[in-house]
């Protein structure tokens, strides 16, 4: 499908509105359940940012580099999702399924993960690359947030098992917060525990 290919680098990135963003979302979920016609669905380098993902199936979901800022993602299954470099700031993630969900370099500030799921997922550093001219790499825009939790609601999350090294966790709700497991190289500043 067209609304699912990649834009140039330092292009705009396409929006999608909530009808085009559903039909999507149907067809991938008939792949997830194995039927005939599904595709999985890859919106990299999109700005899905206020859609509504509720209750949907997303497992094994391509979101590499999107913006989906303030989107709703209330019981929605991401395991296995690709969520490398996503801006989801202000996202609610209420009772969602993240397990080994690829968070690298996601912005996390002031989502609401509120009893979410997960396990085994990776939260490390990680940038998006572009070749430069020299064919150096280079990140490929200087103005996206930085990766993090900055006062983000974890209340009753399961992160046991969780990859979350190198990250920085400000101002952030992690009462009764499963760390079982977790990787230990986390800074916590003026959180709630």
């Amino acid at each position: 499908m067209a609304t699912q290919e990649r834009p140039e680098i330092g292009a705009e990135y396409p929006k999608l509105s909530q009808q085009e963003l559903d039909i999507l979302l149907d067809s991938h979920e008939v792949f997830v359940k194995g039927g005939r016609g599904g595709e999985r669905i890859r919106l990299g380098m999109h700005d899905l940012s206020y859609l509504d993902f509720s209750g949907r199936d997303l497992c094994r979901a391509d979101f590499v580099g999107t913006v989906m800022r303030s989107c709703e993602f209330e019981e929605t299954k991401l395991s296995d999702a690709n969520l490398f470099a996503a801006d989801l700031r202000d996202t609610v993630f209420v009772r969602a399924n993240l397990d080994r969900a690829d968070l690298r370099g996601a912005a996390l500030s002031g989502s609401n993960l509120t009893l979410a799921s997960l396990i085994d997922c990776d939260m490390r550093d990680g940038v998006l690359l572009q070749s430069g001219d020299k064919g150096d790499l280079m990140p490929l825009n200087n103005n996206e947030p930085t990766a993090g939790m900055e006062q983000a609601k974890l209340r009753g999350a399961n992160l046991s098992g969780a990859k979350v090294s190198d990250s920085v966790v400000v101002q952030t709700d992690l009462t009764d917060c499963n760390l079982k497991n977790a990787s230990s190289f986390v800074q916590i500043y003026r959180c709630r525990i």
